[in-house]
């Protein structure tokens, strides 16, 4: 059987979905809205087999967990994004919600650890991983990292600009963009300003701190078991991307185009890829104008239609294949 763990609307997923049906596959997809007033979701597991009866599939599917099952963990555990943590919002206090949230995380668990069997193929492992254990890892395996700290203090911050006048700030997990009225507030990655630094607070919340690479261009790769598919951004042409090309200039967009790197940094790639647990993902890379490659991150479930459809790689493709490959194979 093959399994999808995705989220509704995903785009991707239902691209994959569509193409596993016209191939006539097996599989079932399982959202995060498992809890909704659009259907009923039944779940039970007798001996061996889980099932799964869904308002797609009133019949029921049944999933043998001692079988070779393929497994796509595409996004799984939003419980923020779900129709029960709206629902709950309006109707239960803070303290009730916050009760629900901790409920529907043990069913996403649950799910997933019936399925943690060691004849499963799994893409992406149930696993994510913090930006500063990445450049650890990165460093280890011989990828270059900037230089790069953690703080609060306003303090440590002027000392680390002393040595490194461009600087930038990201988030400690992931940037988000706020609406509000006519206003966009994005928080991304930024580049620092030192008188700005002087005039802060002395602490604030955590974040981190990054020497700023001036690039030639910005790279992401995306990884579907060992197979690269890389594009390059030419984000340094636009004030308004060159920190962060998702600052999106919608005027001018980015030029994108396919990008093959060299050996030595795919076969770092693959040992970070091994030192950190996962067979896919999104990495960000920046080339400086010195010829190095500089790693910067990578995200275990990361977008990757915005790599496939100006380079024409077809990666949907290529990940309905590789579950059926591994589909049923002892």
């Amino acid at each position: 059987m093959i399994v999808i763990f995705s989220i509704h609307g995903d785009v991707s997923t239902d691209e994959v979905c569509k193409i596993l049906l016209s191939e006539k596959q097996d599989f079932v997809r399982i959202n995060d809205d498992l809890v909704t007033n659009k259907g009923d979701y039944k779940y039970s597991i007798e001996s061996s087999l889980l099932t799964l009866i869904t308002p797609s599939r009133p019949e029921g599917v049944f999933i043998n967990l001692r079988g070779r099952n393929s497994i796509w963990n595409r996004k799984f555990g939003f419980y923020s994004k779900s129709e029960l943590q709206a629902n709950s919002k309006k109707q239960l206090n803070n303290q009730l919600s916050s009760y629900l949230n901790s409920e529907y995380y043990a069913l996403l668990k649950y799910f997933k650890s019936s399925l943690r069997h060691s004849n499963n193929f799994w893409l992406l492992p149930d696993k994510q991983v913090d930006k500063m254990t990445q450049l650890r890892v990165a460093r280890e395996v011989g990828l270059i990292v900037p230089r790069t700290i953690i703080t609060n203090e306003k303090d440590s911050v002027i000392s680390f600009m002393k040595e490194c006048p461009k600087s930038i700030v990201k988030p400690l997990k992931a940037g988000k963009i706020f609406f509000r009225s006519n206003l966009t507030l994005p928080l991304l990655t930024a580049r620092l300003d030192l008188n700005k630094v002087q005039g802060m607070g002395e602490t604030f919340f955590p974040s981190i701190i990054q020497e700023e690479i001036e690039k030639e261009i910005e790279i992401r790769v995306f990884i579907a078991e060992a197979k690269f598919y890389s594009m390059a951004i030419f984000s340094q042409n636009s004030g308004r991307t060159d920190v962060d090309f998702r600052n999106y200039d919608h005027n001018k967009p980015n030029r994108n185009v396919p990008y093959t790197l060299p050996l030595k940094v795919k076969s770092a790639i693959k040992r970070l890829m091994k030192g950190l647990g996962i067979n896919t993902g999104s990495v960000d890379l920046i080339k400086n104008k010195a010829g190095e490659y500089y790693f910067l991150e990578v995200n275990p479930s990361g977008q990757y239609g915005m790599v496939s459809q100006p380079c024409n790689f077809n990666i949907n493709r290529d990940i309905a294949e590789i579950l059926i490959k591994h589909n049923g194979i002892t």
